[in-house]
């Protein structure tokens, strides 16, 4: 099971950022000026990146959802999963993870 409300599970959360990283390139920081650019910002953003951030989405999902050794994946393992796999729709299979194994040792703690 993923974790609810994740917002590496939600691909309107990657639009949100999408239209803050445009909103923050295109504004004089005023109030006004943000609410008449916002919505001209969401209207911009294409489809296809839409669609971009949602199959990302569901490639967490599906790494969250998958288990090793006979429990689900954390939050780490999955991002790796995700980044590593690029296949088409799917990840495989079986996946390898002697190479995320040997780089955890040299990662930093996760923060709660």
């Amino acid at each position: 099971m993923y974790p609810r409300f994740h917002c590496e599970c939600n691909f309107i959360e990657r639009v949100w950022g999408e239209t803050k990283r445009r909103a923050r390139l295109d504004c004089d920081y005023s109030y006004s000026s943000l609410k008449q650019r916002v919505p001209v910002i969401l209207d911009t953003i294409p489809v296809e990146k839409i669609r971009k951030f949602a199959r990302r989405s569901w490639r967490f999902i599906e790494a969250y959802t998958r288990k090793d050794n006979g429990s689900c994946l954390g939050g780490r393992k999955a991002a790796y999963i995700v980044k590593t796999y690029k296949s088409h729709r799917r990840l495989p299979v079986t996946m390898d993870f002697s190479e995320y194994n040997e780089a955890e040792q040299y990662m930093p703690e996760e923060e709660e």
